[in-house]
């Protein structure tokens, strides 16, 4: 009879990893864990059963048996490792199918597109499982690490951070090890203009590598980069966490820590019962944020802070690199602060767009959770010296309204979204519409103060796309909408909320859209300068049935509320409006480049953004572009200090 909690015991025994081995120096291997009791569903070990398990029994797709190229090899690597890795896990007959399809890849995969996720996901599965994988495996992972040139850093950081992990462990396993002598990828090759470019061997690759690695460590936990969000926080991790568990230099390792610690407070201080509530800086696919299937971040924080099972669970590899049952553990306050949910939180940050001063924004972000729900925005400071070139917007959805029904299974938790159309990825050259629900466009404008938000775009005409839209899935608002003199109210069940336009807008109901059940209704407003409102409380606030806690919701807003539009046809429009809360929000528009200091006011007093630290939260506090984190929470006192790469643990008390 098939035993699932005898197979996941199986699993973590053969996935029991040995330190990276060298030709001149090799760790001790640790000795295996005697046999261990079942495990409580909430612990570390049960997820990552239930994520092994799932991927073990998932299909493997047809993309495994169609390679023919180094572009389908890299992208089966990138999208399908998840099945064939768990099947290597194990000694059964599978595994021979799944080790002869894993071979082919590794062989196949050349530095395509894709190829710097692809090689740090098979590095990290080989890494992983490599005293029980057939010594060809180890030189198929060999040739394919050596097809690129490690002396280059252009690319995302994502990607960057990817190519010189997976270079560094390279050189730290094979001394013999040597790097391609010529930059095949086009996409890359940009950094080798106007020098000469040459093979690297495995000392050189190293410190090369390392340089790279601490550059980006340090503008990860200094200068609080964007990519902490919710596509490539994963990605970043990955890569760092396979430093932690398997660089052989202690110090590289120790800092890798450090680092992992400061990437998972980040999600932790973004988390909400199982939900990844922020801003995001880059975000990919409306299907991510509002599709049937969770963000990769949820999948990402369900491993390591328990809840809800987000799955089904992608076919990536991340799982087995973050549910490592060896290496890295997250110290578990940060995960107490992951659920310290049980009163109203709000968090104030800075984040740098770019890397190092090369950077020409900053973000302001602001994030204020609730145990029914949580709002998250973010204010651009773009100082436009590349104009519509940059990549700021393209990938950027900068308000976030997120809630959660966890008291009734019934109930879908539901997002709500300010969307606006803009340009295609302008970096390359595009002038085409960007995909739905993806981007944010450059003139529009918005604040936040706790459960408020506001904003307004003016888009001239020489800009071709301008139109802004919002969309409602039917199980977002189960108890019902209201539409009253521009204003939609929506039920939420947990919580309510309104959403205002000041110009006119259409309905676009039952849209179908890739992976969203049932498709959207999307609201419509076709002006170039519009203003809007979304207003947000508790249902608690409304003792009555929930048709009546709708009704007085909308009946308080209409009310209660003051909406001031004199200026909004001014050369310089502004928009205030006095909320149901008890507070007067003020908006400035700003022209693109100009600041925005000292044009977004609450009750009169200009918004302080340059005050405002790296991390404000109840739990961590970092000044603006420090290297010093303290951390208090949950009888915790914890000094990071990313100068000096130490971290330091007091009594809170004694402050011994």
């Amino acid at each position: 009879m098939f035993n699932p909690r005898g197979l996941a015991l199986l699993l973590l025994g053969t996935l029991a990893l040995a330190p990276a081995r060298s030709a001149t120096r090799e760790p001790p291997s640790p000795s295996l864990p005697p046999p261990a009791a079942p495990a409580a569903p909430s612990t570390h070990a049960s997820r990552f059963d239930a994520f092994l398990q799932q991927q073990r029994l998932a299909p493997i797709p047809a993309a495994w048996y169609k390679m023919k190229s180094g572009r389908d090899a890299s992208d089966v690597l990138k999208w399908h490792l998840g099945p064939v890795a768990a099947r290597l896990s194990l000694p059964t007959a599978e595994r021979a199918e799944a080790l002869a399809l894993y071979l082919k890849a590794l062989d196949l995969c050349d530095n395509s597109y894709n190829a710097p996720w692809s090689t740090t996901q098979s590095l990290a599965v080989t890494w992983m499982l490599r005293d029980s994988l057939p010594p060809e495996v180890l030189e198929a992972q060999k040739r394919l690490l050596s097809r690129w040139n490690y002396n280059c850093s252009a690319g995302t950081i994502n990607m960057r951070l990817y190519l010189h992990v997976a270079g560094y462990l390279a050189a730290e396993q094979w001394p013999d090890f040597r790097d391609s002598p010529t930059p095949v990828n086009t996409t890359y090759a940009i950094d080798f203009r106007g020098r000469t470019v040459r093979s690297h061997d495995a000392a050189e690759i190293k410190v090369y590598c390392r340089e790279k690695i601490l550059e980006i460590f340090r503008d990860f936990t200094v200068r609080n980069l964007y990519e902490h969000d919710l596509v490539y926080l994963p990605c970043d991790l990955d890569a760092v966490r396979l430093l932690a568990d398997f660089a052989l230099d202690p110090d590289l390792r120790a800092r890798a820590v450090m680092v992992m610690d400061y990437g998972l407070l980040q999600l932790a201080t973004a988390w909400n019962q199982g939900r990844h509530v922020e801003p995001f800086y880059r975000q990919k696919y409306f299907s991510t944020m509002m599709g049937d299937r969770a963000p990769p971040t949820e999948y990402l924080g369900w491993l390591y802070f328990g809840g809800d099972t987000p799955g089904p669970f992608n076919g990536k590899a991340f799982g087995l690199i973050h549910g490592n049952p060896r290496g890295y553990r997250m110290p578990p306050v940060i995960a107490a602060i992951a659920h310290d949910r049980s009163a109203e939180r709000e968090i104030r940050e800075s984040h740098f767009d770019g890397d190092g001063a090369a950077s020409s924004a900053i973000s302001w972000k602001t994030l204020f959770h609730t145990p029914a729900y949580s709002l998250a925005s973010a204010v651009n400071q773009y100082d436009g010296r590349h104009g519509l070139k940059t990549a700021l917007f393209k990938e950027q959805r900068l308000l976030n309204l997120t809630w959660f029904s966890a008291s009734d299974a019934t109930r879908p938790d539901g997002r709500f979204y300010v969307f606006q159309e803009n340009i295609a990825q302008p970096y390359f050259g595009k002038t085409k519409l960007n995909d739905f629900g993806q981007g944010e466009n450059p003139y529009s404008q918005r604040m936040q103060h706790r459960r408020t938000a506001l904003g307004l775009y003016d888009v001239p005409a020489t800009y071709p796309f301008f139109r802004q839209f919002t969309v409602y899935r039917s199980a977002d608002a189960p108890l019902g909408r209201r539409e009253h003199e521009g204003w939609v109210f929506a039920h939420a069940g947990p919580m309510l909320f309104g959403f205002y336009s000041w110009k006119p807008t259409r309905w676009e109901k039952s849209r179908p859209e890739k992976s969203v059940s049932g498709g959207v209704d999307v609201r419509w407003c076709e002006e170039r300068l519009n203003a809007w409102i979304l207003e947000t409380a508790n249902a608690s606030r409304y003792p009555c049935s929930p048709a009546a806690q709708l009704d007085a919701f909308a009946a308080e807003v209409l009310r209660g509320t003051r909406i001031d539009t004199a200026k909004l046809d001014q050369p310089v429009p502004e928009l205030s409006y006095q909320s149901i809360h008890g507070d007067t929000l003020r908006l400035v528009f700003s022209t693109l480049g100009e600041s925005v200091v000292g044009r977004h006011f609450v009750n009169g007093t200009p918004v302080d953004y340059p005050a405002w630290p790296t991390l404000g939260s109840p739990w961590a506090q970092q000044a603006f572009n420090s290297p010093i984190v303290t951390l208090r929470f949950d009888g915790t006192n914890r000094t990071y200090d990313f100068n000096r790469w130490t971290v330091v643990d007091a009594n809170p008390v004694t402050g011994e």
